[in-house]
C-alpha cells in the first residue's frame, strides 16, 4: 500500500450551495445533550460496495465516509470526526482491513462565512485521537490536526445541511436533537 497523504474531510469533499439563526448550542429537540448515534456501529451499517475498480481495472481502494458528532458543552461543542474506510477486496488482500481515523474536536459558534444562507457557523479545531484510530499511520500522515469552519442550515425539525463556510460548498447532511449535531457524508472512493 502506498503511503498516501489522505486528507481529512475539509480536503476531500466538495460541491453545493448554501435560513433562522440558532444562537444557542441547545438546538430544538430534547435537552438531553447525549449523543444520538453509536459511531462504532457505523462500520457495519454503511455500504462498502462500488469502489472495486477504476475504469474496469481492479485497484487497491475503499469506500469512504466522514462522520461527525458534536455534543453541547458550555459555550460550544465537544465531539469527534471519523474518516471511515471500508476496504475493497484488493486492499484487503494487501492486508488492510476496514479501519477509521478519528479526530477529537472542539467547536465554537462562528460566522458562517461565504454560506450566506446558513443559520450559524461552527469553528472546529481537531486533533488525532490515536487511541480510537484503527488505520495505519500512513492514512493520516500530516493530517494529525486540522481547523475548519462549517456553515449550518436548519432543514425542518431535526435535519441539518452542512457547508464549508469558506466556500459555501455543501459538505454533508445530518441531524440535530437534544442539542447534538451530526453529519454523514455521501460515500466516495479512495484509491491507495
Amino acid at each position: 500500500m502506498n503511503n498516501m497523504d489522505l486528507a481529512p474531510l475539509p480536503l476531500l469533499i466538495a460541491l453545493g450551495a448554501c435560513s433562522t439563526p440558532f444562537d444557542d448550542p441547545e438546538l430544538p429537540g430534547s435537552d438531553s445533550g447525549q449523543p444520538l448515534d453509536d459511531p462504532d456501529e457505523l462500520l457495519t451499517s454503511l455500504d462498502g460496495s462500488g469502489c472495486e475498480d477504476f475504469d474496469g481495472t481492479p485497484l487497491s481502494g475503499a469506500a469512504t465516509y466522514f462522520y461527525g458528532q458534536y455534543v453541547p458543552d458550555g459555550d460550544g461543542y465537544d465531539g469527534e470526526e471519523r474518516w471511515i474506510i471500508l476496504s475493497n477486496e484488493t486492499l484487503e488482500a494487501a492486508g488492510q482491513a476496514d479501519c477509521e481515523v478519528v479526530w477529537s474536536t472542539r467547536a465554537e459558534i462562528a460566522d458562517p462565512g461565504a454560506c450566506g444562507a446558513c443559520d450559524q457557523g461552527l469553528s472546529v479545531s481537531a486533533s488525532l485521537d490515536p487511541s480510537s484510530t484503527t488505520c495505519p499511520e500512513g492514512f493520516y500522515t500530516n493530517e494529525e490536526t486540522f481547523a475548519v469552519t462549517y456553515g449550518l442550515i436548519q432543514q425542518g425539525d431535526e435535519d441539518l445541511s452542512w457547508y464549508f463556510a469558506g466556500s459555501g460548498q455543501h459538505m454533508a447532511d445530518g441531524t440535530y436533537a437534544g442539542g447534538v449535531l451530526t453529519f454523514l457524508t455521501d460515500k466516495s472512493c479512495a484509491w491507495f
